[in-house]
């Protein structure tokens, strides 16, 4: 029996030493208990945790921080306006400066608009509201070239630059022309002149306001009695120092009611001009006596204004 357990539990031949009497193994000292190595995990992990915490805490209080500084600036101005805009919602504008270092312009800046860049501001309504003081009759009416009109009438007296009354006509050209009992029925080729004068400083145009343009003049032409009007933007174009788009307006009704909407357009006081027009009877008579169709094209102008030297004030005396 004692063999049999032998041979099982040692190899055979092996030496087996038998621990000297009355002494006991000793645990290395490098080896650390399970207990030992879990308390270093849980001390490290808390060393992490807080340092993490403490890192945290400074980032999150710098990014807050600005985000404060950025909310209070949106409490104290409450109401934001549109770059350019000023607030209240009314009065002109404020142009938009191209340079970031430019200031805007002061409210004693006068505008741009007027004769130098706007050359035919108010010439076509001048001449749309003389049309009804004419002493023939006037069939059609409609622009060509820059400054060019084209009339089609009929007359018993002579063509001249003075034929329509209220208006001048740079010059005068017969396209054609044929002699008959009513009268002489003409085709012209009229140039029309510049206004010399505005009353007003028209006011620019900025992108954000084309829409709110588009639906005053629809209203308008709607208010002045004119049917099937339709307002739309046909195009868009850079100019010199600014940009200008164009707006079609197209219906019908009585000449009367044509000369109520150019002129309620003009009381805008912007810097727009009517750039095309085309009127023509919807019959045989002249335009004066019945119902004609019609349809202008308004190029609005975003420019900025002229910057004109400050007047010095004189100096209060010394008492």
């Amino acid at each position: 029996m004692a063999k049999l357990l032998h041979t099982n539990l040692l190899l055979e031949g092996a030496a087996v030493q038998s621990a000297p009497v009355g002494s006991a193994p000793k645990a290395s000292a490098k080896t650390k208990g399970p207990k030992s190595k879990t308390l270093s995990y849980i001390i490290f992990g808390a060393v992490i945790l807080i340092g993490g915490t403490i890192v945290g805490y400074l980032y999150l209080a710098e990014y807050f921080g600005n985000k404060m500084s950025q909310y209070e600036d949106i409490v104290q101005h409450p109401l934001r306006m549109p770059d350019g805009m000023k607030p209240g919602g009314g009065g002109d504008p404020s142009p938009m400066p191209t340079d970031p270092d430019e200031q805007l312009p002061s409210p004693t800046t006068k505008r741009s608009g007027g004769l130098v860049q706007i050359p035919w501001i108010g010439a076509y309504e001048k001449l749309i509201s003389s049309l009804a003081k004419a002493d023939f009759e006037i069939f059609s009416i409609t622009s060509g070239a820059e400054g060019r009109i084209y009339i089609s009438g009929r007359t018993s007296g002579e063509i001249t630059e003075s034929i329509i009354p209220g208006i001048t006509f740079a010059g005068i050209d017969m396209l054609d022309s044929r002699v008959s009992e009513g009268g002489t029925t003409f085709l012209a080729d009229a140039k029309l002149a510049p206004i010399e004068e505005i009353s007003f400083d028209p006011a620019p145009v900025p992108p954000y306001e084309r829409g709110e343009v588009i639906r005053k003049l629809d209203t308008m032409a709607k208010s002045a009695g004119l049917k099937g009007v339709s307002t739309q933007a046909v195009g868009h174009e850079k100019i010199a120092e600014g940009s200008r788009y164009s707006i079609s307006v197209t219906g019908a009704g009585t000449i009367g009611n044509i000369v109520a909407f150019t002129e309620s357009a003009m009381e805008m006081k912007s810097m727009m001009e009517i750039g095309k027009i085309t009127i023509e009877s919807v019959s045989d008579k002249s335009i004066k006596e019945g119902e004609v169709r019609f349809g202008l094209v308004y190029r609005v102008y975003d420019l900025p204004p002229i910057k004109t030297p400050a007047v010095e004030q004189p100096l209060a005396a010394e008492l």
